[in-house]
């Protein structure tokens, strides 16, 4: 058994172990900041990696309950959640298989053989817990614990937490790119960031999911802010009103559709979170104007 490895993304703590040595994680250096943080208590989800065959046999068929149409599928085997992972390519196979607890406080994962390496007759194991498996397990957690993960770049200015969700393309990293040239904004994230509401109030957290920008900081801020970003001429600011901004969130928040329990609840928190948090539509061309406009208008 290796030395326990802690990954903490939006406050939720997973404690890794493998049955065998755990080879380090070196190759994404978007992680570091979020690998080994200061522990605050114990973990929130723990996993142990193991190599496949050893105890977690292929999904049942009939228990499949989503399927992402990009390799990974969820599936139900009583109170358990199954969850696998093929490799692309002609021959698909299992790249990892995930049983977790219905809660997700405890998980297992067998790695196929492209996390498993033979090194000097020990076999060791490259850690899975990257994207997308760790926000396949952060989205579960989550929904449980009044938060979500959002397809938004994240900022902050004089302490105030403000957001700016989008698809693809929107332009979350050009947003971030053009307050970067500011000394008073902190860059968070630009690509994904995970809401919370934490003692009665709603607050952001960077991830390690990074956009074109590169960017992820294991940063938190007190959220003061949504600003729905589109391209126009110049820099415009027009509150949008919480039905708006609810329908707005929904294609770019991580829901597990597929689980009618949790479903209601994430639903709850979006309510929650544009009912006590002011949205707003800003439309702006690249350029140093965008990033002086938003000062002046979140500091006023």
């Amino acid at each position: 058994m290796s030395s326990p490895l802690d990954l903490e993304i939006g406050r939720i703590l997973f404690t890794i172990t493998s049955s065998c040595p755990l080879l380090p994680q070196d190759e994404l250096p978007s992680y570091a900041e979020f690998i080994n943080p200061p522990r605050r208590g114990g973990p929130d989800s723990e996993i142990t990696l193991l190599p496949l065959g050893e105890s977690v046999a292929d999904p049942p068929a009939k228990a499949l309950l989503f399927d992402s149409g990009s390799a990974w599928k969820v599936f139900r085997d009583g109170d358990d959640y199954l969850i696998s992972f093929d490799s692309a390519g002609a021959n698909p196979h299992p790249f990892w298989r995930v049983r977790a607890s219905g809660d997700f406080s405890h998980c297992e994962v067998a790695c196929g053989r492209e996390l498993v390496r033979e090194m000097h007759g020990v076999t060791a194991i490259r850690n899975p817990v990257r994207y997308p498996l760790d926000q396949i397990l952060l989205m579960h957690l989550l929904a449980r614990r009044n938060g979500a993960i959002l397809h938004a770049a994240g900022a902050t200015l004089g302490g105030r937490g403000i957001i700016f969700p989008g698809r693809s393309g929107a332009g979350k990293s050009t947003i971030s790119a053009c307050l970067m040239g500011r000394k008073d904004y902190s860059i968070l994230s630009d690509d994904r960031v995970v809401v919370r509401l934490d003692g009665g109030v709603f607050k952001i957290f960077g991830t390690p999911w990074p956009g074109s920008a590169g960017i992820a900081r294991n940063e938190k801020a007190l959220l003061s802010g949504i600003f729905f970003i589109g391209r126009g001429d110049a820099p415009r600011i027009t509150r949008i009103d919480p039905g708006e901004a609810i329908e707005r969130l929904l294609p770019v928040t991580s829901i597990p559709w597929y689980d009618r329990d949790l479903v209601p609840r994430a639903l709850a928190f979006l309510e929650e979170l544009v009912t006590r948090t002011p949205a707003f539509q800003l439309l702006f061309r690249p350029g140093p104007e965008v990033a002086d406009a938003l000062a002046e208008f979140v500091s006023a």
